[in-house]
C-alpha cells in the first residue's frame, strides 16, 4: 500500500478521535431568558427557566429553593466556521478549534439564585447573583 493511501485511511481516524468543536458548540448551554424571572411567577415557571433547584429548604412557613445555572451564548453561528475549517484542513483545524470552544464558549456566565415562595408556590422574593456573589447583570 502506498504512503498516500495509508494517510488517506489513518488521517480521518485521527481527526475523528480528537475533540469535536462542532459537537461541543452544538451542545452548549442555552441562553436563560432572565426577563421571565420576577416576583409573582409560579415555582413551576421559575424551574422551567432556571432548571431544577440544587436543593430546597422547607420550614414551617417558607419554602426556599437554591439554583445554580450556566447562561449560554446567543448564537451558534461559529459552527459554520468550524465546518469550513475542518473541511478545508481535513480535520487539522480541530487542534485549534476544540480548545478554543472549550475555554471561551463553554457558557458565558455561571449564576446562583435563591427564591422564596408563598403558600401557593408563587415567588415571593428572588435574588440572582453571579458565581462571585455580585448582582446579576
Amino acid at each position: 500500500m502506498t504512503r498516500f493511501f495509508r494517510y488517506l485511511i489513518i488521517w480521518p481516524i485521527l481527526s475523528l478521535s480528537s475533540g469535536c468543536s462542532i459537537q461541543t458548540a452544538w451542545n452548549q448551554p442555552p441562553v436563560i431568558p432572565m426577563e421571565k424571572v420576577h416576583v409573582g411567577i409560579s415555582r413551576a415557571e421559575l424551574i422551567s427557566v432556571l432548571g431544577v433547584p440544587s436543593h430546597t429548604e422547607i420550614d414551617e412557613r417558607v419554602k426556599t429553593d437554591y439554583f445554580q445555572f450556566v447562561d449560554g451564548y446567543h448564537t451558534k453561528a461559529r459552527i459554520i466556521i468550524y465546518l469550513v475549517g475542518d473541511f478545508f484542513t481535513i480535520g487539522i483545524a480541530e487542534v485549534f478549534f476544540w480548545p478554543i470552544e472549550q475555554e471561551l464558549f463553554s457558557g458565558s456566565k455561571t449564576g446562583k439564585a435563591t427564591a422564596t415562595y408563598d403558600k401557593n408556590n408563587i415567588v415571593k422574593t428572588i435574588t440572582i447573583t453571579n458565581r462571585y456573589g455580585d448582582p446579576w447583570e
